[in-house]
């Protein structure tokens, strides 16, 4: 029964891997890395490095974080804070400390996350090693490694109003990067002016699937036309006060969208968009998620406890 309905909805069939207890708070759930063997969290104000596999902690780096994440084939561990560090995975020895250009990260009044110093998501790290970041006047910034040199660039100006200020970044794709925007809206540059998305406040995820733009707040969901950046499809449960959304993931391979949220764990098809589907996996509430693509495999916080999850293609 259970097959025949994600076969029907377009969305692939988990199934448990490990369910390990985690002996104390971890705190976020940031990223899993390239190679699937570390899993990193940001807790208080420092950054733990986890295997994978065993839930075990490698590495806790004391530092104020916003983000962190490895480049590609794990070649450096980078974590964004007051400034950008790079660690070297094979004995976790600080290579490097260099500050961002014009970086402007806040810090919240009220201590949140577990105790994090800086607001999340207000940096984000692509595979390449390079870093969107909140930058002085409401602008985004790019730092890129050249020649061992971090070279810094405007990527996005908020020039229309302070509706358009950047306060963060989501994540990118070819044609822009992905701020959060003022409100915690979802704004677009592909010419360096920002404009933010309507119907996209409390923002949490962005990317790209099959050709369309995918949007998951805490309370909504959407998605939309890369071409005019305009709303196609929609749904809210702000009203009902129920299902927030803590965060998602896109598996690139079956086109699904995976989001955690007070519930559990859930799904749908880019393609399938009205039809979503719930995964008796997870009960939740599930705080965290990542999804290793290459090995098939998903991590999902839920409670006190780690599940990995394999997707059964």
């Amino acid at each position: 029964m259970t097959f025949l309905l994600v076969l029907l909805l377009q969305v692939p069939e988990l199934e448990e891997v490990s369910s390990i207890k985690l002996e104390e708070d971890y705190g976020r759930l940031l990223c899993v890395s390239s190679t699937g063997k570390f899993l990193v969290f940001g807790h208080r104000e420092a950054v733990l490095v986890c295997d994978a596999a065993t839930a075990k902690i490698l590495k806790n780096i004391p530092a104020p974080w916003t983000t962190a994440g490895f480049e590609d084939q794990d070649g450096h561990l980078l974590v964004v804070g007051k400034d950008l560090a790079r660690y070297d995975p094979s004995g976790w020895k600080e290579i490097s400390r260099e500050p961002l250009v014009k970086a402007e990260f806040l810090e919240p009044a009220v201590k949140i996350d577990a105790g994090s110093a800086l607001w999340p998501r207000q940096a984000w790290i692509a595979p390449d090693g390079s870093v969107l970041y909140r930058a002085m006047g409401g602008d985004g910034r790019r730092a890129t490694r050249r020649e061992g040199k971090l070279i810094s660039e405007v990527v996005g100006e908020s020039v229309l109003s302070p509706d358009s200020a950047i306060v963060g970044f989501l994540g990118s794709c070819p044609a822009t990067p992905f701020a959060l925007v003022a409100g915690g809206r979802v704004g677009v540059m592909p010419h360096k002016t920002v404009t933010y998305l309507i119907a996209s406040d409390g923002a949490l995820f962005a990317g790209v699937c099959r050709g369309v733009l995918v949007v998951v707040a805490e309370h909504a969901e959407g998605v939309y036309d890369p071409g005019n950046w305009k709303i196609q499809k929609f749904r809210s449960t702000e009203q009902a006060g129920t299902d927030r959304r803590y965060a998602a993931a896109i598996d690139q391979k079956s086109g699904c969208v995976l989001i955690a949220d007070e519930k559990g764990l859930r799904a749908w098809n880019v393609e399938n968009f009205e039809n979503d589907w719930r995964s008796s996996l997870s009960s939740g509430p599930c705080r965290g998620l990542v999804i290793d693509e290459p090995r098939r495999r998903v991590y999902v916080v839920e409670k006190s406890t780690l599940r990995c999850l394999r997707i059964k293609d």
